[in-house]
């Protein structure tokens, strides 16, 4: 990390407002405010700070707006199966329709 974690705290930093930081495990953490949910969340420096990362949030951005809506297919036919319906039920591993 080009720029020391004490020197962050109480500035923004792609869109996080920083609280605190912390080193553990050889790792710096920083003590975040998400700009989209307001929560605080302790991450990991290299995450927010790299220019190379993607992050812009705490998570909350990605369960609102990066979901793949679901398709229809009602009475499409898969080989000899035919979907009737969708049902409430979920996969418990990826959360596609059962």
């Amino acid at each position: 990390m080009s720029i020391k974690a004490k020197y962050l705290v109480n500035k923004k930093v792609r869109g996080f407002l920083i609280k605190d930081w912390k080193r553990q495990n050889k790792q710096t953490y920083l003590y975040v405010e998400c700009p989209y949910c307001h929560n605080m969340k302790w991450m990991r420096s290299d995450g927010i700070v790299s220019s190379k990362s993607k992050i812009i949030s705490c998570g909350c951005y990605n369960k609102t707006h990066n979901y793949k809506k679901p398709t229809n297919i009602t009475n499409k036919a898969f080989g000899r199966l035919k979907a009737i319906r969708s049902t409430n039920e979920r996969s418990l591993y990826n959360g596609s329709v059962i």
